[in-house]
């Protein structure tokens, strides 16, 4: 099986997930507000992002917490324990194999150099000698 790193560790995994969640959750008994976000991670940098997500969403979600927050987030770590990449890993990690912001067959741009290598010819008149 092909090794994919880890954005958040670095570290090169087999087992690679990627994740759609809720990253805030707001509930104000009127009514509620989702942020989501796609978490991509090695399985031990999962289970951390769930843990942080699940406390950050305690106390705005309150009553959604324990109904929705709490079984999402269980499955999700339940999921990142099982083998291998996940489908979005993959179709992660071949878009950021493909991409390099540049275009799939140009080089990356050259700075912009004024005097094409060389030094500048004439003097500069706020210089002293």
């Amino acid at each position: 099986m092909d090794q994919l790193p880890c954005p958040k560790c670095g570290q090169m995994t087999e087992s690679l997930k990627a994740y759609r969640l809720p990253t805030f959750v707001l509930f104000l008994f009127v009514g509620a507000s989702f942020k989501h976000g796609e978490v991509i991670a090695c399985p031990t940098c999962m289970r951390k992002e769930l843990g942080k997500m699940a406390l950050i969403n305690i106390l705005p979600a309150n009553v959604l917490w324990p109904l929705l927050i709490a079984p999402w987030y269980s499955i999700a770590a339940l999921r990142s324990a099982t083998k291998g990449h996940s489908s979005k890993a993959r179709e992660y990690a071949a878009l950021s194999a493909s991409y390099t912001g540049y275009g799939y067959d140009q080089p990356a741009p050259q700075p912009f150099d004024p005097y094409g290598g060389q030094p500048p010819v004439s003097k500069d008149p706020y210089r002293r000698e």
